[in-house]
């Protein structure tokens, strides 16, 4: 699915490292045109205790977003909702019409926890539009958006991810960096020697529709395939980047590789914010 301009969900939970998720949306949404949308969620509880927890949760929220509202010249809006974490994000996220959600990986404990461990792999699994999430590392680094490498297995899921990066390409004048991994194979037993058979320019050729969706659009586009192992060769491309994006899509089969495991992986061993669109199942 595209992002599209009209909004941008950031979950915060009352942390400073909630801020810096902020700062990184308020940098997208100037070069792209788009509203931010402060979002903050509170725990069950009592009618009582919900009650009093949604109203200090929208004080804080309205204050922050006043705060970068007139910081940033852009429209911030805020709002609260309770329950369950992950699923009060994307309703909020459908609700206010976003296009993408930004969101920090870590947390402390009680609400601060919202955005921390299973909530995040939650939302990261279930959301219909494309997730940046960063780490506390990746946010520190504040790195401008200069150069974005996009995880590819030559399916067509992976190209999933790709309106969101070119979207995101045009508006920071960046450049795309399609790489493919050709993950190690293993001779049968008796021998366990890796067997490298593979071709480096027909693997290349595999990202020829998603190079041509890139020129077209006016995005500058390189191409790269590697051989070795999978994590291991995006966190590579990584330190040379400013934001890594992949598709999580695919039970099986040629596209298993950027479901799951090596997302999340990817996103918790990364120095840089993780772009990341669900591929449901068909």
């Amino acid at each position: 699915m595209s992002m599209t301009p009209t909004s941008i969900l950031v979950p915060i939970d009352g942390s400073p490292l909630g801020d810096r998720a902020i700062d990184l949306a308020v940098r997208i949404a100037h070069a792209d045109g788009a509203r931010l949308v402060l979002f903050r969620a509170v725990p069950e509880g009592t009618l009582g205790e919900v009650e009093a927890a949604l109203d200090r949760a929208r004080a804080e929220v309205e204050a922050l977003a006043a705060r970068h509202a007139a910081a940033s010249g852009l429209a911030v809006e805020a709002r609260v909702g309770h329950g369950d974490p992950a699923r009060a994000i994307l309703a909020a996220a459908e609700g206010a019409g976003a296009g993408l959600i930004v969101l920090s990986t870590h947390g402390r404990t009680g609400v601060r926890r919202a955005l921390r461990g299973s909530v995040a792999e939650a939302v990261l699994r279930d959301a219909p539009v494309p997730v940046l999430a960063a780490t506390p590392a990746a946010l520190e680094a504040g790195r401008p958006l200069r150069r974005i490498v996009v995880a590819h297995d030559g399916s067509d899921a992976s190209r999933t991810v790709l309106p969101a990066v070119l979207r995101l390409a045009r508006a920071f004048d960046a450049q795309v960096a399609l790489l493919r991994v050709e993950p190690y194979r293993t001779q049968p037993l008796p021998s366990p020697l890796v067997v490298p058979v593979w071709d480096k320019k027909l693997v290349e050729r595999s990202l020829a529709v998603d190079r041509d969706l890139a020129e077209a659009a006016g995005v500058s586009v390189e191409v790269e395939a590697v051989y070795g192992p999978l994590v291991g060769e995006i966190l590579r491309a990584a330190e040379d980047a400013d934001l890594v994006a992949l598709t999580t899509h695919g039970r099986s089969g040629p596209s298993r590789w950027v479901m799951g495991s090596v997302a999340e992986e990817v996103l918790r061993r990364c120095p840089r914010p993780v772009l990341v669109a669900h591929r449901a199942e068909a």
